[in-house]
This record gives C-alpha cells, sequence and structure tokens, in this order.
C-alpha cells in the first residue's frame, strides 16, 4: 500500500512523497504481536507496537493490516502511526489525517511487494523482519502519547463473530456512512504542536552547525582557523574553553583553539607533522532540546591509515559559534604509540625541534643544547609515557607542546622544557574533578 510522508508537517504547500510499504493482513484474534501497543488518536483504530514500531490498523472491512517501521537518515525508527498522528504521513495523496474508523480496502493492494531494501513479514518471529529506508531528516514526534488500554476491547467491539463469517475478511460488511465529527484541536493539542515545531526547528539548526563545525577541521580550512582571525571569528566564539581527554585543560580561546586545530593540522612554513587529518566520519549525533548542545561520536581518518575516535560534546552560542567542548579520545595510546625501539629516535627528533623552536638565547630558551635535552627526557629521568596519558611529566606530552610551539612559542616552550610549564607535569585521578568541570555551560538556552 501507499503511505505519503512529508519532510515538514506544517507545509501543506508541497505534496508529500509516496512511500510503498508491504502489508501483511490479518484476522483479528490471529495477530502475531504482543504488545504493548500505543494509540495516538483515540477515535481512529490504528495503534503501534512500542518495542518494534510496527502499526496496526484495524478496518471497518474487517482484519488488522499491519505496517514495517520506517527509518530516517539519522538512523532513528519510526511507526507510521505515530507519523500519522504527529502529520508527517497520511494515507492518502492530499496529506489529510484520518478522523475516524477506516476502511483499508482502498489503500490494500494484495500483490506482494518485494525488493532487496523491501521488509519481510515473519509471522513467527515478531511480524517484519526490516524497515523502511527513507531521507527523512529530523522528525519531531510529541512524548505525550499514552499507552493503550483498549486494543482487546476495540477487537472484541469490531470483530464479528458469527460462524457464517468463517473468518473471511472480505466478507465483512462496508463501513456506513455515518459522519465522524473531527476532534476539536484543543489548547494543550496546539501547545504541544509548537513546541515539537520548535524543536524541530532547533534539532536541524545544530546538525547543520555541527557539520558546519566540523568542516572547519579539515586540511584547508584548518590552517585559516589558526592563522586568520577574520575566518576563525566566523566559527568560534571569543569566549572558547575546552577539555580532551587525555590531552589537556584549554581555559583560555588562544590556547583552546591552538589544541582544536594545531595538533592534526598541516600548516605551510612549518615542521611537517606525522599525524595529519585525512578526512572525518560522523558516526553518531544527538542534541539537547533545551540548550544550544550537540553530542556525537567522530572517526578521524588519519593520513597515515590509522583512525581515531572522539566522543565529543559541543556548546553553542546564540549565533551559533562554538563556545565550549569536551572530548575524550579512546584507546589513543593503542592507535599512536611508539615502539620501544624508537624511543632514542623520537627524543632526538624532539630536541632538535626544541633547540629550533625555543633557541638558547632567547626568552623561550628550555635548554642549554641538544644533548642536555636528550639527557632529561631520557629514562629514568623523564619517562617516555603514552598517548593514554598525554597530559603528564613525559616525552608524549613534549612531543604533542612542540607542535604548538610552533604556533605560539611564549605559551607553549615551557610546556617542553624541564618544569613542563603546568601543562606537561604529573597529576592525580582526582584532578580531573578539581576546578573547572563544565566545559559546555556557555551553551545557549533555546527552551526556558
Amino acid at each position: 500500500m501507499n503511505v505519503f510522508l512529508r519532510k515538514d508537517a506544517d507545509d501543506r504547500r508541497r505534496q508529500p512523497e509516496r512511500f510503498r510499504f508491504p502489508v501483511a493482513r490479518f484476522n483479528r484474534r490471529q495477530i502475531p504481536l504482543n504488545g504493548p501497543f500505543f494509540h495516538f488518536m483515540p477515535q481512529v483504530p490504528i495503534f503501534a507496537d512500542r518495542l518494534t514500531k510496527q502499526t496496526l490498523i484495524f478496518s471497518v472491512s474487517g482484519g488488522v493490516y499491519i505496517l514495517p517501521p520506517l527509518v530516517n537518515t539519522y538512523g532513528q525508527l519510526f511507526s507510521v502511526a505515530e507519523l500519522i498522528a504527529s502529520g508527517y504521513a497520511s494515507l492518502v495523496s492530499s496529506g489529510s489525517l484520518p478522523t475516524g474508523p477506516i476502511n483499508m480496502l482502498p489503500f490494500f493492494n494484495p500483490t506482494p511487494l518485494i525488493g532487496p531494501n523491501i521488509p519481510i513479514f515473519r509471522p513467527g518471529q515478531s511480524g517484519f523482519r526490516g524497515s523502511i529506508r527513507t531521507k527523512l531528516e529530523s522528525l519531531s514526534i510529541p512524548k505525550d502519547y499514552y499507552r493503550s488500554s483498549n486494543l482487546h476491547s476495540t477487537i472484541e467491539m469490531d470483530e464479528n463473530d458469527s460462524e457464517d463469517n468463517d473468518g473471511d475478511e472480505d466478507d465483512y460488511e462496508p463501513p456506513s456512512r455515518s459522519y465522524n465529527r473531527p476532534p476539536r484541536r484543543t489548547t494543550t493539542a496546539v501547545a504541544t504542536s509548537t513546541y515539537s515545531n520548535t524543536i524541530a526547528k532547533v534539532q536541524k539548526k545544530l546538525k547543520e552547525a555541527t557539520v558546519r563545525f566540523l568542516n572547519t577541521i579539515k586540511q584547508g580550512i584548518c590552517v585559516e582557523m589558526i592563522l586568520n582571525a577574520t575566518v576563525r571569528n566566523q566559527y568560534i566564539s571569543s569566549n572558547l574553553i575546552g577539555r580532551v581527554q587525555p590531552v589537556g585543560t584549554f581555559l583560555t580561546t588562544d590556547t583552546a583553539t591552538e589544541y582544536l586545530y594545531g595538533l592534526l593540522c598541516a600548516i605551510p612554513n612549518l615542521p611537517l607533522k606525522s599525524i595529519l587529518i585525512d578526512t572525518l566520519d560522523l558516526l553518531q549525533w544527538g542534541f539537547d532540546p533545551n540548550y544550544y548542545r550537540t553530542f556525537f561520536k567522530l572517526q578521524i581518518n588519519l593520513q597515515s591509515t590509522k583512525k581515531i575516535t572522539l566522543l565529543t560534546m559541543i556548546a553553542f552560542d546564540e549565533q551559533f559559534k562554538v563556545c565550549g567542548y569536551e572530548a575524550v579520545v579512546p584507546n589513543a595510546g593503542l592507535t599512536l604509540d611508539f615502539a620501544p625501539e624508537e624511543y632514542s629516535f623520537v627524543i632526538s627528533n624532539l630536541c632538535q625541534a626544541i633547540q629550533i623552536t625555543c633557541p638558547v638565547g632567547s626568552s623561550n630558551q628550555q635548554y642549554t643544547d641538544v644533548n642536555e635535552c636528550i639527557s632529561f627526557l631520557s629514562e629514568p629521568q623523564t619517562p617516555f609515557g603514552s598517548y593514554d596519558r598525554a597530559d603528564q611529566n613525559n616525552v608524549v606530552c613534549r612531543l604533542i607542546h612542540i607542535q604548538l610551539a610552533a604556533i605560539a612559542p611564549a605559551i607553549h616552550c615551557p610546556h617542553v622544557g624541564k618544569t613542563g610549564g603546568g601543562a606537561c607535569t604529573n597529576k592525580t585521578s582526582q584532578s580531573y574533578f578539581e576546578g573547572m568541570s563544565d566545559f559546555v555551560s556557555c551553551a545557549y538556552q533555546s527552551q526556558k
């Protein structure tokens, strides 16, 4: 059968798009689903299975028609029932909503619908397996639906149980032509619809802002984000702060920007980095309906063919500029750590870079020569460390900060020196909970 879907429940100017759905028809006493079921429109016999999101439509012509769920571009599963109730879906091409009992015979096509992406009905396995895939994006569904308690009474009321029927659903009497007064749209319903539409708009804007921000991390524009304040100010708040575990905490706009863009970005006229971004994959995404905050899982594909994952929270201000971030990099050491036989070579190269970036005789000097640097950074005096502990007193921490020292030597040269400059220093496990703990509280409050 056909189901007609809209991208925007409030946009009645555009014709809805037609989607073909497979349908399974059952005698009402042989429904293969056990529930519990949700009922969205009191006068319309359309239900949804809470667990599987399959839709059940009770027809006045007899029988129950079961439809599979659909999935949007974000992988979210929806029942046709809740989409009809919310105005996104309709059984007719005009997009109008049902207001009473439904005769399903005009909508039902007995010819099987088959294909590589068509859900298959498995009666012994709780109905349809799979879902109808769509290109729909954000769908705002009110959460004040109630669990149905009258499903069985609906069956008893509508089912003709006489022996003459023999369970043949095609023999049911056609629906009466009685007029069913449509339900009034109450103030509560209007308020709920308005709130849902507002949330949908916020969701769309936050998704666009997230993608827009992630594009600034890619090669090319990331250089502009570091070196060009005019470009940077289009995306970044002047009050930016952040924290990335296990790298560090950044309480000023300059450091929060440098850590965000300086580590994986190829910058002209600076030493070539061994770890550079190639492409990004946004794997999962969610948002806070009350604040401009998003939560996502990001896969960074490096030019070395290795991959790292970030579990991230981003806060946006009223202009959708990033004002705060917090991220965790799982298994950083497993992906990026050096083999022990490479330690001496890495330390030697690091010390040569330190002497160039923080030269002797300048205010940024940290060591008298390369040999002093190598001696200090070699075990047992200084552990080599791991990227899982990249904010501690170790060589790995200094490998990170020498890249940033090339951008801002006055800030980061002390971090590669003997004291660690407050950045490459040993910290306890409790230091994570000390000082500032909320790096996304700057998010603009959209719902008050």
